[in-house]
C-alpha cells in the first residue's frame, strides 16, 4: 500500500540540499539569509534566540526543534539585542559544513530540504510558516535519536556519509511531520491534509484516494469505507481538509497528471491512468484546476490540497 506523504514527497521531488553544524561562544548574532526551502534547526548544546522580524523572540533549549517554510531571513544570537553578523561574512559555507565562532557554549544542527517549485506548495501550504517542538513535548525524544545520529554523520568522512546524512535529513522532517500532524489535529482551528493525517478517518479516507486514484470514488463510497453516514463523512472530511473530498481528489489527480505530462506521458495515458474514461472528460477536468489544456505550453498553476 503506497504511503500518503510518500506519494506527495514524490509529486514535490523533496530533496535534502544541506545539513550543517554551527558551533559558536561567548557573544554572537548571526543573520540567516532568505531561501525557497524548508529548513529545521535543533539545538544539540547551550542555547539561544531565535528571531524573526516583526515577532517576539523565542529562547531555544537544548533539545528543541524548529520549523521554517520558505525560510525567510532570521537570526540566531545568545543575545537578542546584539547586532547580527551576516553568516555569510564569518562562515564559508560554500567549502563546510561545520561552523566555528568563539568557543562552543552552544551547538547548533540544520538541514534544509529543496522541493520541485512547481509544486513545492503542496507540502509548503500544509506546514505553519513557523513551528517549535520543544524538548517538553514526548515527540521531542524521537527527534532526538535521529538528530544525534545525523550529528554523527556530519562529523566523519567514512564512505557514505551523504547518502547518510541525506536519508536521515529526511527521516527528521518526517518525524517533524508527524509530530505537527499529532499536535494539530487537536486544534480546531487548523485544517489541512497534514493535520488531517492525525485523523483515523480522514486518514484513512486519504490513503483511499491516494492508493486507488483510479477509481470512480463517490462520496457515499469513501464514507462506506470509513464507517460513516454520507452527511456526517462529507461535513467531518471538509472541516478537517479544508475542501470537500472530492475536490480533494480531483485536485490530486490533476497534480499526479501534471507531473506526468511534464516527464512526457500522452495524454490518452495519462488520462486512463487516473480513471478518465474519454481525454475530452480527462481534459475538462484538468482544464478546470489549472485554467488551460492538457496540451498546453504555458506555465500551469499550481493549487494547494
Amino acid at each position: 500500500m503506497l504511503d500518503i506523504l510518500t506519494d506527495i514527497f514524490a509529486v514535490v521531488d523533496l530533496k535534502s540540499t544541506r545539513c550543517t553544524r554551527l558551533e559558536a561562544g561567548g557573544d554572537w548574532s548571526f543573520r540567516l539569509p532568505q531561501r525557497d526551502i524548508i529548513k529545521l534547526v535543533t539545538v544539540l548544546s547551550g542555547g539561544c534566540w531565535m528571531i524573526q522580524a516583526d515577532k517576539a523572540p523565542v529562547w531555544m533549549s537544548v533539545g528543541d526543534t524548529f520549523l521554517l517554510c520558505h525560510s525567510p531571513s532570521y537570526t540566531l544570537a545568545s543575545d537578542p539585542i546584539l547586532p547580527p553578523l551576516e553568516s555569510a561574512s564569518v562562515f564559508d559555507w560554500q567549502h563546510t559544513n561545520v561552523g566555528h565562532y568563539n568557543g562552543s557554549d552552544t551547538v547548533l544542527l540544520a538541514a534544509s530540504f529543496e522541493l520541485d517549485k512547481a509544486n513545492a506548495n503542496l507540502l509548503i501550504d500544509a506546514l505553519p510558516h513557523f513551528f517549535l517542538i520543544p524538548t517538553s513535548q514526548t515527540t521531542a525524544l524521537t527527534l532526538k535519536r535521529s538528530i544525534e545520529i545525523l550529528d554523527q554523520e556530519l562529523q566523519t568522512s567514512e564512505f557514505g556519509f551523504d547518502l547518510m546524512r541525506q536519508y536521515l535529513a529526511e527521516i527528521l522532517l518526517i518525524q517533524f511531520l508527524r509530530a505537527y500532524s499529532s499536535h494539530n489535529s487537536h486544534r480546531d482551528n487548523q485544517v489541512g491534509w497534514l493535520g488531517a493525517l492525525g485523523d483515523s478517518k480522514i486518514a484513512a479516507t486519504l490513503h483511499l484516494m491516494h492508493n486507488q486514484i483510479d477509481r470512480k470514488w463517490t462520496v457515499e463510497s469513501l464514507a462506506q469505507e470509513v464507517g460513516m453516514s454520507r452527511s456526517a463523512f462529507s461535513e467531518h472530511f471538509k472541516t478537517s481538509v479544508g475542501i470537500p473530498p472530492l475536490q480533494y481528489l480531483i485536485r490530486w489527480r490533476m497534480q499526479v497528471a501534471r507531473k506526468k505530462l511534464i516527464a512526457g506521458e500522452r495524454v490518452a495515458t495519462v488520462a486512463e491512468s487516473l480513471g478518465y474514461a474519454s481525454e475530452s472528460a480527462f481534459g475538462y477536468a484538468f482544464k478546470k484546476v489549472f485554467g488551460q489544456s492538457p496540451t498546453g505550453k504555458a506555465k500551469m498553476t499550481n493549487l494547494p490540497l
